[in-house]
């Protein structure tokens, strides 16, 4: 299959084609496809954000609900007027249920006034906190807020009991209205981080934190990172802090690029976080591009395979006529096209074994008329030869004879030279007429060669005047049916401006109405104007239906003067027919004419010999000898040269027959 065959070219433009759209399917799926898989990573970010802020809201709600009771328990109110740990056990017990506090306990306190603790859960290791300035401070933080609010949350900070990572919700005890003391719940921030954060999953390296408003991170799944990243001093800190409820944000973070979008939790101040690293999602997208392409080339590969095994098919007869050809070119004429299919192919492999089975005829009779031409040319030139060998040794010989008989005949010159003269103008007049006679048969032979090709020429083009006449008749119908298309676009263009009509007293008929005819109206107008339309369309339509049938009476006017014209030839070659045949009778005629002057040109020969005899009486014995002499002479001479003519050209027309044999039996023929 070199690169200029027709399969070759097929093949690979098939195959380019099939690969710029794999290519270009694959890239538009990718597209759509990065799209959709970065959107599916942001809503799964922005549905998880929204869980575990739901959640840490509803948890830090219980806890403030808990704090709420706790406050509104006697042995709180008690512990608090007897300044002694009578709620100690009653905090404990609740510790060891829930959890998730680092401790629970209770001051007193008044509108401005803090007291150290009286009683906690962490069996006594917090009685007293409160009575160093610091501790006081601390104390006096939770009363100014729980004063505020019902529940108050601190920020987040190490226990300084614990050391344990906290935030403290406060609520302030009262008794008739009176605040007396404080209550507060220290949250443990690595339990919340284990119980909503690190079971938050996001992909496999997406994560949750709970940021303060303010930027510091108090839940994290990496627990080293509590308190200890500050979000405000980072670059993009302040663009992230500021983010509404389900907006996304790009930044930079640790190396990577990173996708952040948060849920506020303004109540509590607290925003919480959801980050996913951009390289995971661009690893799904790598996954995703590499599926589409791993099933593109697939397609591709199983698409050319049918391609290729169906091209190789469907040419394979093209193949084989040119196999056939390139045999035919080498004379091989034996070979036959199968004609597999019945497409164009398949016609022309049948039109093909038509015209080498024509071609084999006509060179297998070139071939037997070439060895039948060489044969006669051979035998002709064989006799042609033998008789120019006799001639000219007659010749030789008639020479002698003149030479001897020239002193006898010297005395009657004069008399001889004139019966001579006379005798050889007889003698030419007679060899004029042979070979007029000659000429007239090969005349006769064309002229009936030519009579039978008119014949040929006739009867073409009488099947090529059926074939028009055909091909006239398929024209005429194909107008018939312009003319019946044209009277049904006319009936269309006349439903059509009745269409229109009732449009418009439609139109008139709902203007009468009213208001209560304007949706009628609307309706009458749109028909109307569907009409314009239809006209519109219908006057293109009859324009090129008229176009069309202006051409189709220009193809038939040259049809039928191409039909005239082929009369007019059979016409003249059967006039050109008739005066052949008429030439033929003549030249027949003219050869039996010829034959008679030949027989009468033989008789005034003879005469002109008696009367020669006549008046050489005396000598009669020389001039008879001389006479004889003469003739015998010039029918040598004559002989000799015409002998030589017919063996020049038997010899040309022997070598024209060889090399015609051998050019028609370089073809192989069955």
């Amino acid at each position: 299959m070199g690169k200029n065959s027709l399969k070759f070219t097929l093949i690979v433009w098939s195959l380019g084609i099939l690969v710029a759209l794999t290519f270009l399917t694959s890239g538009t799926a990718y597209f759509f496809g990065s799209q959709k898989v970065t959107e599916h990573f942001q809503d799964q970010m922005k549905t998880v954000v929204k869980i575990v802020a739901f959640d840490f809201d509803n948890s830090l709600r219980s806890h403030a609900n808990l704090a709420e009771t706790i406050a509104h328990d006697p042995r709180t109110i008690e512990s608090i007027r007897t300044r002694g740990p009578a709620a100690s056990s009653f905090y404990a017990e609740i510790l060891k249920r829930y959890g998730s506090y680092e401790n629970v306990f209770v001051y007193p306190a008044n509108e401005t006034e803090s007291y150290p603790v009286v009683a906690e859960a962490l069996e006594g290791k917090t009685i007293g906190y409160g009575s160093t300035p610091e501790q006081k401070k601390d104390l006096q933080n939770f009363l100014q807020a729980s004063s505020k609010e019902t529940v108050a949350m601190s920020k987040a900070k190490k226990s300084p009991i614990t050391g344990s990572t906290v935030v403290v919700l406060s609520t302030a005890v009262k008794d008739q209205g009176k605040i007396i003391g404080v209550v507060c719940i220290a949250l443990s921030l690595d339990t919340i981080s284990d119980q909503l954060v690190s079971n938050a999953k996001l992909g496999k390296e997406g994560y949750v934190a709970v940021l303060e408003q303010e930027g510091n991170v108090i839940a994290h799944k990496n627990k080293s990172l509590i308190l200890n990243l500050d979000i405000a001093q980072q670059s993009f800190g302040k663009e992230l802090m500021a983010l509404q409820n389900g907006q996304m944000f790009r930044f930079f973070f640790a190396g990577q690029n990173r996708f952040a979008t948060v849920q506020r939790l303004d109540h509590w101040k607290l925003n919480v976080a959801a980050i996913q690293p951009i390289n995971e999602i661009s690893d799904s997208l790598n996954e995703l591009i590499l599926g589409i392409l791993v099933v593109s080339v697939l397609i591709a590969f199983v698409s050319g395979s049918f391609l290729y095994r169906l091209v190789s098919k469907r040419l394979k007869p093209l193949e084989s006529a040119s196999r056939v050809l390139k045999e035919m070119s080498d004379g091989n004429l034996t070979n036959q096209l199968n004609a597999a299919y019945h497409d164009e192919i398949g016609g022309m492999s049948k039109d093909m074994n038509s015209f080498i089975e024509t071609l084999s005829g006509s060179i297998r009779n070139v071939q037997k008329i070439a060895t039948d031409l060489s044969d006669s040319s051979n035998q002709l030139s064989s006799s042609s030869q033998s008789f120019a060998g006799v001639a000219q040794a007659t010749a030789a010989s008639s020479e002698q004879m003149s030479a001897t008989t020239e002193e006898m005949a010297a005395g009657m010159e004069q008399i001889t030279d004139r019966i001579t003269r006379q005798f050889q103008n007889i003698k030419l007049f007679h060899s004029k007429i042979k070979e007029l006679s000659s000429g007239a048969r090969r005349i006769g032979s064309e002229i009936q060669n030519t009579v039978q090709r008119n014949a040929t020429i006739n009867d073409d083009a009488k099947q090529g005047e059926e074939s028009l006449a055909s091909m006239q008749l398929r024209l005429d119908e194909v107008l018939k049916s312009s003319e019946q298309m044209t009277g049904i676009i006319t009936l269309v263009n006349e439903i059509s401006d009745q269409t229109r009509l009732l449009a418009l007293n439609a139109a008139i008929e709902a203007a009468r109405a009213g208001q209560a005819g304007k949706g009628f109206a609307v309706v009458a107008d749109e028909i109307s104007k569907l009409s314009d339309k239809t006209t519109s369309s219908i006057q293109s339509i009859s324009q090129i239906l008229g176009k069309n049938k202006e051409e189709l009476d220009q193809g038939a006017q040259a049809l039928q003067v191409s039909a005239e014209t082929i009369q007019k030839i059979i016409r003249n070659v059967e006039a050109a027919s008739e005066g052949m045949r008429d030439l033929l009778k003549i030249t027949e005629a003219q050869e039996l004419l010829n034959e008679d002057v030949d027989r009468q040109s033989d008789t005034i020969g003879a005469e002109a010999e008696s009367v020669k005899i006549a008046i050489e009486e005396q000598k009669r014995a020389v001039r008879e000898i001389a006479e004889a002499v003469s003739q015998w002479n010039e029918q040598a001479m004559g002989t000799a040269t015409s002998s030589e003519d017919v063996s020049s050209t038997s010899v040309q027309l022997s070598a024209n027959a060889e090399r015609l044999k051998r050019i028609a039996e370089q073809f192989k023929i069955r």
